[in-house]
C-alpha cells in the first residue's frame, strides 16, 4: 500500500549543521516544515534515506547540507562528489519541481587540507546550478569568514 503524500513547503535534509538548527522553523509564518537532518552522517547514508523522504513529502523546497562527514572523515573525493551528484539526481529525479539548495560544506580548519577537495565538489553543485533553474548553490564561506562590516543590521 502506498504511503500518503504529506506535501511539505520546507524539508532540511543533511547532518548536524542541520540537524542542531533549532530554528528553522521560525523562517517562514505559516510554512510547513521538516528538519530531517541527522548528524554525524555521511553521503553514502542519504543515498537510501532521502528518496523516501522526497517521496512522502514532494517539498516545494529540500535545503541539503552534506559532505562535511565524509570530507573530516578522510573520504576519497570521487567517492564524496558520486554520491553529492546522485543525491541531487535523488531529489531531481522523483520531484522535478523541488526548488533544491545545496549548502556548501563550511572550510572549517579541520578542513584545510582539502579545501581543493571543497572546490571540486562545490564546482560540481555550481555546474548543476547553472544547468537546472530549481537548483541552487548557496555558499556558506562568506556567513562564516565575511568581515563583520559586510553586514548591516
Amino acid at each position: 500500500m502506498r504511503q500518503p503524500v504529506i506535501h511539505l513547503d520546507v524539508l532540511f535534509a543533511g547532518s548536524s549543521i542541520f540537524e542542531n538548527w533549532r530554528q528553522a522553523d521560525k523562517l517562514i509564518d505559516s510554512a510547513t516544515m521538516r528538519n530531517a537532518a541527522i548528524g554525524g552522517t555521511e553521503t553514502s547514508e542519504w543515498r537510501p534515506m532521502l528518496g523516501p523522504l522526497i517521496a512522502k513529502h514532494r517539498p516545494r523546497v529540500c535545503c541539503l547540507y552534506i559532505g562535511s562527514n565524509d570530507v573530516g572523515r578522510g573520504r576519497a573525493i570521487d567517492r564524496i562528489l558520486a554520491n553529492t551528484v546522485r543525491l541531487l539526481e535523488i531529489v531531481k529525479g522523483m520531484s522535478p519541481a523541488t526548488k533544491l539548495l545545496y549548502f556548501s560544506i563550511i572550510r572549517s580548519a579541520d578542513k584545510a587540507a582539502r579545501y581543493a577537495d571543497l572546490d571540486r565538489i562545490e564546482q560540481t553543485v555550481r555546474q548543476r546550478d547553472a544547468s537546472d533553474a530549481l537548483v541552487d548553490f548557496i555558499d556558506n564561506y562568506p556567513v562564516f569568514f565575511a568581515s563583520p562590516h559586510d553586514y548591516q543590521v
